[in-house]
């Protein structure tokens, strides 16, 4: 082990522990700062497990900003819950989650307490962080200058985690695509689909941000942070990150400038011109060749079209058949599903598609849920977009809105959903829209 990998994860740690002091004493948003900074960098937090309650670093100051924001209701300065639209289905969310944990220990045949069902209730207790993100972002932050100071604190996270993926990747020469060269960067336990659609979901958000900024310092940094995920993105191989980034970035354009919009069409258009061969690549590898066609057909691999002829790749094809597989599971039990982490239990293998995941495992009461908090979170960043005369805000809510939807398309070849170093920034991000909303709902009550 390097210096650098013990010192900077010891340095992070001891800070960590200073901050969650500071958190509940002095000022929530502190925390939140600290926490978001460090999110996506589970390289770091996974070499701070050697010290006491390393592994922990994330739960103790998600802890501290409970306290803090539980003493603020003491002190009667504001609610332990501010009333918002999506306080039911969050609550929902949770309650179905938790009922899908014990329908998953029956399925399964396990004692809910025993050890084999212990990474089970871990991965639910890891989700559940996500909401309470939300709920301490909403509950903590007060004014709009700390506010700038969390989102700058995500985009310097963003930046470490190109930052990391360019250290990884760099050694890579090679001109043509092989799957080498697919590097996790900062996400230590997840591969790189996640690693992509972290940079296309956040890389629209950055985008939006750009478009609307005003000073000439703050659009050149927020360039080049665009600049430096959207290369992130490219050689990150993910086919659902290049389908989730266009679409997202079309959306906002759409709203913010047609002209942009045209240009950036016609871009897309000649992207095969201008984009590296070995992304070109990775993207024709989805379907085949005529020639790979007859290979396939040859040796019965490759999904099949209309004509009953190869038309994708063995990735392709495999995920087709894990989609069948999991639908019948869901018809086995469609109303409450056959319970939370049970799919990847029974066949050690991902849905590839959290749309197909929930509806397994959550049964069309989970489905619909989760399609309601995909609605509410776009309809908050739409909703602050609209209403807002500060052109910071109005940036915040459209980008939250594009992000929820490049979220939305990263999900139907994975779960891009369920892990906090992904996730995360999201959801704080989510709290602090409705914050926003909530201010200028206010003061226009007051104008009235």
């Amino acid at each position: 082990m390097g210096i650098g990998s013990f010192y900077i994860p010891l340095a992070v740690y001891i800070i960590g522990i200073i901050m969650a002091l500071l958190t509940i004493f002095v000022r929530a948003e502190l925390g939140l700062i600290y926490l978001i900074l460090f999110l996506p960098l589970q390289n770091i937090k996974q070499k701070m497990h050697v010290f006491p309650l390393g592994e922990h670093f994330y739960d103790i100051l998600v802890l501290a900003l409970i306290v803090a924001c539980v003493l603020k209701r003491k002190d009667g300065t504001s609610k332990i819950v501010d009333k918002t639209p999506s306080n039911i289905t969050m609550f929902m969310y949770v309650g179905s989650t938790f009922i899908g944990l014990l329908l998953g220990s029956s399925y399964l045949g396990l004692d809910f307490l025993s050890a084999d069902n212990y990474n089970r209730i871990s991965d639910w207790k890891n989700l559940m962080l996500l909401p309470i993100l939300y709920w301490v972002s909403l509950n903590s932050v007060k004014d709009k200058k700390w506010m700038k100071l969390i989102v700058l604190s995500g985009m310097i996270s963003i930046l470490f985690t190109d930052l990391f993926f360019y250290r990884e990747f760099r050694w890579y020469k090679s001109f043509y695509y092989t799957h080498d060269m697919r590097v996790s960067g900062a996400f230590a336990y997840l591969g790189p689909n996640e690693l992509g659609a972290f940079f296309a979901q956040y890389g629209i958000f950055i985008l939006t941000l750009l478009l609307f900024a005003t000073g000439f310092r703050g659009r050149l940094l927020l360039g080049g942070l665009f600049a430096s995920t959207f290369y992130c993105l490219m050689y990150s191989f993910s086919r659902a990150g290049y389908l989730a980034f266009p679409i997202g970035s079309a959306f906002v354009l759409f709203f913010k400038s047609k002209r942009l919009l045209v240009v950036f069409l016609i871009l897309l258009i000649i992207s095969p011109k201008l984009l590296p061969v070995s992304v070109m690549q990775r993207i024709e590898m989805t379907t085949l060749s005529q020639d790979e066609k007859i290979e396939a057909k040859s040796s019965e691999r490759g999904g099949k079209g209309a004509d009953n002829e190869p038309m994708f790749d063995s990735s392709a094809q495999g995920r087709l058949d894990i989609w069948e597989y999991a639908l019948e599971m869901f018809k086995s039990s469609p109303i409450f599903g056959v319970g939370f982490r049970t799919f990847g239990y029974v066949k050690n293998i991902d849905t590839h598609n959290n749309f197909v995941k929930i509806l397994a495992e959550l049964g069309l009461i989970g489905f619909c849920i989760y399609l309601v908090l995909y609605f509410i979170a776009f309809k908050s960043g739409w909703q602050l977009y609209r209403k807002a005369e500060d052109k910071w805000l109005k940036g915040l809510g459209l980008g939250f809105a594009g992000c929820v939807v490049g979220n939305m398309i990263v999900n139907l070849t994975h779960d891009n959903w369920s892990y906090l170093n992904l996730m995360g920034i999201y959801w704080i991000f989510w709290g602090l829209v409705v914050r926003s909303k909530m201010w200028i709902e206010k003061t226009s009550e007051n104008d009235v």
